[in-house]
């Protein structure tokens, strides 16, 4: 395919010959209907080249060359995409295929979850149409609803009823995504793919398409049972719940409070206050045809109040009311200004959520700094507590460079005690005194810094008399330490301690 063998040059004559012919009185090659032509007139000649079973993709190459034929580059009207783990809900697949059942084709449109992989909904049908496939889409939306799944997007081939404008108006309006998967990589859409070859091996089992059917008539009846029987059920319990007197109303049943009267005033109080309830309940787009009415406002420009929410359209009607001039004015200056305020409105409610979500993102970000320091600081304490010599020799050196400091000297005497405590905590009694005095030994022999963070600040040991006097008072801890925690130290401990610090020693 990648070096195709060269056909002879007459046959490729006779096709740039033919197609230019061909071209001029058909004005363009469809390259099924002039191969077919092709191979039926020249028959002898490719017989005599043995090229009988010459195909529609070779002389479709030759016909470029030739500058005869184009191929129609596919337009694709929605996000290219493909199937991806997500979490249910995320993306719903939709596919069709052809099962051919007691000699008849017939089309299954299915709708699959993605994740989970449960079929939501699947119907058999003669011809494919737009209608069809929003039925489908319908159906699994509120078998998705019942089960508290919230879907998102949908995921299907370029076919035309997953094209069409109806199904991606109605999309649009439950607002779900709508995504292709890649042309001619059926991969994309993997999971329903797998599912459509499963369901095809079933029913060409006769047995699998028995079972299959005795199961779907047995779902059926125990629905249409069970719902007649809840029906009689709630029957006779609404004719029971009627009749029985309610200790929490009065006493009286439900029709015995139906015989109840109220005056007049009574009734035109309530009327009053309903009235205002559904008022402020009004759907926006009644309100909008009401705004419309009331400021003698253009019919086309309820498209234009549509768009923005309804409490902003009733602050916005309630600022025109208030002018003075709006009498004066004439529709469409009533139209503009009101459309002026909307617009104002909708800059500071743009500006308060750009606040909003930089406060967010602020507060994450320090969450996540906060995470950092903490793990930090925690591997920093595992560090301490795994490597108690290590924590040991940077609290010596701190001490001995901040010697002179009276603020600093306790808290690093506190973790040079500390650091004492853990290392010798893994000695016995017999290894510990050995231990504490290479520790005094690597003390006094210390005469430059190894710390980093010393380092990079630029700090250094004391000199002379104050190196001494820091050293001492160092050891001097270091004894103290070990005297006080001696007794709490095991007896024995292993005799590999004891060699590899006597070894040490010596």
């Amino acid at each position: 395919m990648r070096q195709p063998k060269k056909l002879p040059p007459k046959i490729i004559d006779k096709i740039a010959g033919y197609g230019r012919r061909w071209q001029r009185r058909h004005r363009r090659i469809r390259l099924t209907e002039f191969a077919s032509a092709f191979r039926r007139k020249y028959r002898r000649l490719l017989a005599r080249y043995d090229q009988t079973a010459l195909s529609d993709k070779t002389i479709g190459r030759y016909l470029k060359e030739a500058g005869l034929y184009q191929e129609k580059k596919e337009r694709y009207e929605g996000k290219r995409g493909a199937f991806h783990y997500y979490f249910p809900g995320a993306q719903l697949l939709m596919d069709t295929t052809v099962v051919k059942f007691l000699g008849v084709k017939i089309k299954t449109i299915s709708i699959l979850d993605g994740f989970s992989r449960k079929i939501f909904h699947q119907q058999g049908t003669l011809k494919e149409t737009a209608a069809k496939v929003i039925r489908c889409i319908q159906t699994s939306l509120t078998e998705a609803e019942r089960l508290g799944v919230k879907v998102l997007a949908t995921l299907s081939d370029h076919g035309k009823p997953y094209k069409a404008s109806s199904v991606r108006d109605y999309l649009r309006g439950a607002g779900i995504y709508r995504i292709f998967a890649h042309p001619y990589h059926p991969e994309g859409k993997a999971a329903i793919e797998r599912y459509f070859r499963t369901l095809k091996s079933a029913l060409a089992n006769r047995w699998e398409r028995w079972l299959c059917l005795l199961t779907g008539v047995w779902v059926q009846i125990k629905r249409a049972f069970v719902l007649l029987t809840l029906n009689l059920i709630l029957e006779g319990f609404k004719t029971r719940y009627q009749r029985k007197t309610q200790p929490g109303i009065d006493g009286k049943s439900p029709l015995q409070r139906l015989e109840g009267k109220v005056s007049s005033e009574y009734q035109r109080a309530v009327a009053d206050v309903l009235a205002e309830q559904e008022r402020n309940s009004q759907l926006k787009k009644e309100y909008v045809n009401d705004i419309c009415h009331e400021f003698e406002l253009p019919q086309g420009m309820k498209k234009f109040l549509a768009r923005y929410p309804k409490d902003a359209l009733q602050e916005a009607a309630s600022i025109l009311r208030r002018k003075s001039a709006v009498e004066e004015m004439t529709p469409k200056h009533r139209f503009y200004y009101l459309a002026k305020v909307l617009d104002n409105q909708e800059k500071k409610r743009r500006e308060a959520r750009e606040e909003q979500a930089r406060k967010v993102i602020w507060s994450e970000e320090q969450k996540t700094k906060e995470e950092q320091r903490w793990q930090k600081t925690e591997e920093e304490r595992r560090w301490y507590d795994n490597h108690p010599e290590g924590a040991l020799d940077k609290a010596v050196e701190w001490h001995m460079v901040f010697y002179d400091k009276s603020f600093a000297r306790g808290l690093y005497q506190g973790m040079i005690k500390e650091a004492v405590k853990k290392t010798l905590a893994r000695y016995s009694r017999l290894t510990a005194g050995l231990k504490v005095e290479n520790l005094c030994q690597k003390v006094w022999e210390k005469k430059e810094l190894k710390e980093t963070s010393l380092l990079k600040d630029g700090l250094s040991l004391p000199e002379g008399e104050k190196l001494k006097a820091a050293k001492e008072m160092t050891t001097k801890i270091i004894r103290d330490t070990y005297l006080q925690c001696q007794k709490e130290l095991p007896v024995f401990q292993g005799f590999g301690q004891l060699w590899r610090y006597g070894t040490e020693k010596r």
